[in-house]
C-alpha cells in the first residue's frame, strides 16, 4: 500500500446535500437539484441555442458555451444565466475559477468524459485534479461532474493501490462536514494497515477534525477489515455519489465500477 505524491494545490465549497447512512451500494448522499446527477445523461435537443461567455479574471481567458448546456449540468450557472442578474442579460459571467478545471468541465458537458485534451480518460488525470473537479462541482452544484470525478478517483486509487493522503487536508479545507469526498478519503485511509505509520510520519497532513473522523470510522473496524487494504464491495457503485431522490447511475454504464468490483472481490 502506498500514498500518492504531492503535485499541486488549490480553491472553497458549499454544501447542497444531505447524508443517509446505509450498508448498500445505492447512493448515500441525497441532493435536491435540478441539474443532472447521472454522468451519462443525454443533453436536451433544444439546449444548443444561446451562447454565453465565461471570462476568467486571473488568466483573462474566455470560454464560449451554450447556456442550455451549462444550465443542464449546473444549478449555479442556471441561476446566474437565467434569472434577473446582469450576467443573464449580458450573457457574460466573470469567474475566478481555474480555467484548467473549467476546460475539463466544459468537455464533460458535451462528451460525458473527463479529459483535458491531453488525456482520454478520467483515471489518467492527477489525483489532485480529480479532487479539484469534485470540489468545483460542489461549488457550482454539478452533481454529475462530482460523480464522474468520484468514480475516477476510486478506480485510480484501486488500480494503483494508492491512497492520496497528501490531499486530505486540502479536501477538509474546501468541503463541508460529512461530504461524500471527505467520507471516501476517511474510509479509504481507515481500511488499510498503514494508518499508524502515516499518522506518525506525516503529522502536518492531519488536523483535529480529520483525526476525529478517522477515529470514529477506525473504531468500528476490526483487524481483518484493515488487512484487506480495500473498501468493502458494497461501497462501490453510487455509495459516494450525489444523487437526487430515486436516481442512481445505470450500473451497465459503470465500466469503472465493474473494474473496482473485480479487484475488490478478488
Amino acid at each position: 500500500m502506498s500514498h500518492a505524491t504531492k503535485n499541486d494545490s488549490d480553491p472553497k465549497s458549499s454544501a447542497h446535500i444531505s447524508s443517509s447512512e446505509g450498508a448498500s451500494s445505492s447512493f448515500a448522499h441525497v441532493a435536491n437539484t435540478k441539474a443532472a446527477c447521472v454522468p451519462w445523461s443525454k443533453l436536451p435537443v433544444d439546449c444548443r441555442k444561446d451562447i454565453v461567455t465565461i471570462r476568467f479574471e486571473k488568466s483573462k481567458q474566455g470560454f464560449h458555451i451554450h447556456k442550455g448546456v451549462l444550465s443542464f449540468w449546473s444549478d449555479y450557472y442556471r441561476g446566474m444565466l437565467n434569472g434577473s442578474f446582469r450576467e443573464a442579460k449580458e450573457k457574460t459571467l466573470t469567474s475566478d475559477e481555474d480555467p484548467y478545471i473549467f476546460t475539463i468541465f466544459e468537455s464533460f458537458c458535451y462528451t460525458n468524459q473527463l479529459t483535458d485534451g491531453a488525456v482520454t480518460k478520467g483515471t489518467d488525470l492527477l489525483f489532485t485534479t480529480l479532487v479539484r473537479l469534485w470540489i468545483f462541482g460542489d461549488r457550482v452544484i454539478a452533481p454529475a461532474l462530482q460523480n464522474m470525478a468520484m468514480t475516477a478517483l476510486m478506480e485510480k486509487s484501486v488500480t494503483g493501490n494508492v491512497v492520496p493522503i497528501e490531499r486530505v487536508m486540502y479536501v477538509y479545507e474546501n468541503t463541508m462536514p460529512r461530504s461524500p469526498l471527505r467520507r471516501w478519503f476517511i474510509d479509504r485511509i481507515a481500511h488499510t494497515t498503514c494508518v499508524q505509520s502515516w499518522l506518525s510520519e506525516h503529522e502536518p497532513w492531519w488536523n483535529e477534525e480529520i483525526l476525529k473522523d478517522l477515529l470514529v470510522v477506525s473504531s468500528g473496524l476490526n483487524d481483518l477489515d484493515r488487512e484487506q487494504n480495500k473498501l468493502p464491495a458494497y461501497r462501490m457503485g453510487c455509495y459516494y455519489h450525489v444523487h437526487n431522490e430515486g436516481k442512481s447511475c445505470d450500473q451497465g454504464q459503470l465500466s469503472e465500477t465493474c473494474v473496482l468490483r473485480a479487484w475488490i472481490e478478488s
